[in-house]
């Protein structure tokens, strides 16, 4: 007898789809980043010079402000082949989701990124990207830092026209203000509190009452 043709709507192995890395990101954008969020694409600045390693950020708008460049004098990011993909290890970190170097305590003792996303995903939702290093491995001392330019896809954010600058400066303003108090978890700041300004709170609170 032939065999029966499979209806359209049939689940089966064939229907399950495997999205890797970048794919993945395109597919579902909502899962990585929120929005074309600011705040986020200088992180790893901010990460490099809380960890003493970074000493100035500049942050570059185009004239109409829709590409963004991010410059640092920090130690840049490690050129040489990542023995696992076989890729640069700059390629690796911008191309494959879940790399980097703040899994552990190991390079940063505390740090922003923690997932191995954020750079990946804003290669992934970017027009275009351009990044620049000279950093070498066997010369750690070396500070040439690196600079990143991108243009987020319109394709992907349908409602995207500039950058706010507003949010830029409120994320780099954040750790210069002075007189209230201001909250941070792995150096993101929480603006909602959380336990750890509760804690911080009540022993305050005990501590003048004693």
């Amino acid at each position: 007898m032939p065999e029966k043709k499979k209806k359209k709507d049939e689940y089966g192995a064939e229907s399950i789809q495997v999205l890797e890395n970048i794919e993945a990101v395109r597919k579902r954008p909502g899962m990585y980043i929120g929005s074309t969020d600011e705040q986020e694409v200088v992180d790893n600045s901010i990460d490099e010079a809380v960890a003493g390693h970074c000493s100035e950020i500049k942050i570059i708008l185009s004239a109409d402000q829709s590409t963004l460049t991010i410059e640092d004098n920090g130690r840049g990011i490690p050129i040489e082949i990542h023995p696992e993909t076989k890729k640069s290890t700059l390629e690796t970190i911008f191309t494959v989701l879940h790399s980097g170097g703040k899994f552990d305590n190991k390079v940063y003792k505390t740090s922003g990124g923690l997932h191995g996303v954020g750079v990946t995903a804003v290669n992934a939702l970017s027009a275009n990207l351009k990044l620049a290093t000279s950093s070498i491995s066997d010369t750690p001392e070396a500070k040439n830092g690196i600079t990143v330019n991108f243009t987020p896809d319109k394709k992907i954010f349908k409602e995207f026209t500039h950058f706010r600058i507003e949010l830029i400066q409120d994320r780099l303003q954040e750790d210069t203000r002075k007189g209230q108090i201001k909250s941070f978890c792995n150096n993101i700041g929480t603006g909602s509190g959380g336990t750890h300004v509760e804690g911080f709170e009540a022993g305050f609170v005990s501590a003048v009452r004693e």
